[in-house]
């Protein structure tokens, strides 16, 4: 199949007349298995108690919430309704922001939002068909309709994992970060025969590369629009079309806040640098916590349970451990490493011009390599910069999912292939025999392995989609950190009338911001870009405090405010699951006198 790319190409489409019938059987398949699914799925985003949704995502994710349902009245991105907050990514947070509109209430936003994950969800699923469809080139008619089923049965192993679909309905950005890079993916190994055609694609892949670094920006991130981008200018030559497709966006926005916020990159962002830790990256810290992230990413990916952290209070009905875990895992990894010896043995082989096509298994391969070095790398930074931290960044690993159900579908579409092509060549004896047994290992390994985790997997996640439940009451024992916070300010709104202008200081403070609207103050300047200029200018939040003079707080006890002199009147002790002494605080501050 030289010169194909690992696709379906326009004269073949010609020859075809048209959508093959097994697409279409297969996309409706698909499609049909995720209907059966998505009813109690959007049953629990519509029809749980409120709070205990609220209670079911990380405090961050308020950050984004809430400043883009008041953008709609502010017309600027504010948490607390008067002071500028830049604590969000900024492709996602432009996609609330247009939702907001259609809704007047921010319930209904709220449900909306995580409704919009599931749905960006399943949108990612059926591109992830297609693009391992890309892969589908077998001569035999019977065994090209066998590969575009096992391209859906790779898209419904995506849509299946338990962690990736309870880490889109935490509405943050892992969802449509995962859809911007599977669309990337399809768009990179489309054939373009014409100049206009490349021009075009060049344009394209340029936009979606701005808008994955816009959704998140990561090492994996840039080694992603490093790869892809290098991929695109080798086979397409049109560097000033993706150059300039990749820069306007990036410049618009990053113009945009510099003139809204006074910076381009996020005020949390940079926060979060500055309480940073130096500790040295060593020898003994890559190989223990850069290969424990790798591991995590790879548990989260096949839906296992592994080290990174899911906020809801039902995640062990999606995540329980499996007894063959560790067999599962190593036939996926031995899948993934044919994977890539298949894709450099045949770029060695075949030398094609990259311009003609270097279609999907060389860009996998090449990604796979990629992120493994690259997931290796972040871990260690999480590991000396934010040490104790490294659970927490569930929202990090959007690309390892789909990388890895795109990986194994390839690697079972193209291992068909291969076994094919060394039928052939047996039969004909046209090649040495030595190449003809290691093509027909590989394609075993890759069509066994991917088998195997595809049999044992799919139908196992499957069933525990049948285990989400709504909530039907808001938990009023669990320690949590959300469900603590969210007691704390019903606690306050409930025993303390507050006064217009009254102000309510707090570290952590997503879920209060939605119970105390207008009242909140975030104080670690992760929403509030006014208390992150004390923080960055190297002071602490005490005196941003003494200046604003909150009448309440919410958190546990600041000893910063102990130093300054600042009163801190208990007016109720809430049990906190972090076993900070006293307890999670409510309550009322008094200044020293000027």
């Amino acid at each position: 199949m030289d010169g194909v790319g690992l696709g379906v190409t326009l004269e073949d489409a010609r020859a075809r007349r048209g959508v093959e019938p097994m697409v279409l059987i297969t996309l409706g398949s698909v499609a049909l298995v995720i209907a059966l699914a998505l009813p109690r799925i959007l049953a629990r985003v519509r029809d749980s108690d409120f709070l205990e949704l609220a209670a079911s995502i990380q405090d961050d994710s308020f950050y984004y919430l809430l400043p883009a349902y008041h953008f709609k009245t502010k017309l600027f991105f504010t948490f607390d309704g008067l002071t500028p907050s830049y604590g969000f990514q900024p492709m996602y947070e432009l996609l609330l922001a247009g939702l907001a509109v259609f809704h007047d209430d921010f319930e209904s936003f709220f449900r909306g939002a995580m409704a919009m994950g599931v749905w960006l969800h399943v949108l990612t699923s059926v591109l992830l068909v297609l693009l391992v469809m890309r892969g589908a080139d077998a001569k035999a008619p019977w065994l090209r309709n066998l590969q575009l089923v096992l391209a859906g049965v790779a898209g419904l192993f995506y849509f299946t994992r338990g962690t990736v679909l309870l880490s889109a309905m935490t509405c943050k950005e892992n969802a449509l970060t995962a859809l911007v890079f599977v669309g990337l993916l399809l768009v990179a190994t489309a054939d373009a025969r014409t100049p206009a055609e490349r021009r075009r694609l060049s344009l394209v892949v340029g936009l979606g590369l701005s808008a994955l670094l816009l959704c998140r920006m990561l090492p994996t991130s840039l080694v992603i629009a490093g790869l892809v981008g290098l991929g695109a200018l080798l086979r397409w030559r049109r560097p000033w079309e993706l150059l300039g497709a990749f820069t306007v966006p990036l410049v618009l926005w990053f113009g945009y806040a510099t003139l809204a916020f006074g910076h381009p990159l996020p005020t949390s962002a940079r926060v979060k640098a500055l309480a940073s830790s130096s500790l040295p990256i060593t020898w003994e810290v890559v190989s223990r916590d850069g290969w424990d992230y790798l591991k995590s990413a790879l548990d989260f990916s096949m839906g296992m349970p592994g080290r990174l952290y899911l906020p809801q209070q039902d995640a062990a009905r999606m995540v329980f451990d499996s007894s063959r875990s560790s067999l599962w895992m190593a036939l996926a990894v031995s899948t993934l490493v044919a994977l890539v010896v298949a894709g450099l043995w045949r770029s060695r082989r075949e030398q094609r011009d990259l311009q003609v096509s270097s279609g999907v298994l060389g860009l996998v391969a090449a990604l796979l390599v990629g992120l493994l070095f690259a997931y290796v790398a972040q871990g260690s930074l999480i590991a000396t910069r934010r040490p104790g931290e490294l659970t927490y960044y569930i929202w990090y690993v959007f690309d390892a999912p789909v990388l890895f159900a795109v990986a194994l579908g390839i690697a079972c579409v193209r291992g068909l292939s291969m076994l094919e092509a060394a039928r052939e060549s047996w039969r004909e004896k046209s090649l040495p025999m030595r190449p003809v047994a290691r093509t027909f290992a590989l394609g075993v390994v890759m069509v066994a392995g991917a088998l195997a985790v595809f049999i044992a997997r799919v139908p196992r996640e499957y069933g525990k989609l049948s285990r989400l439940q709504p909530f039907t009451s808001f938990d009023p024992v669990s320690q949590s950190w959300p469900h603590t916070m969210i007691r704390a300010g019903l606690w306050l709104k409930q025993n303390v009338p507050l006064q217009p202008g009254e102000r309510v200081a707090c570290y952590s403070c997503g879920s209060l911001g939605m119970l105390l609207p207008g009242h909140v103050m975030n104080l670690d300047g992760l929403a509030n870009d006014d208390s992150a200029r004390y923080l960055l200018g190297g002071s602490t939040t005490t005196p941003y405090v003494t200046k604003m003079r909150p009448r309440f707080y919410i958190d546990v006890h600041p000893v910063d405010f102990d130093e300054a002199g600042i009163q801190v009147k208990p007016l109720h002790i809430l049990p906190f699951g972090f076993k900070r002494k006293p307890g999670y605080l409510i309550a009322e501050l008094s200044y020293p006198t000027p």
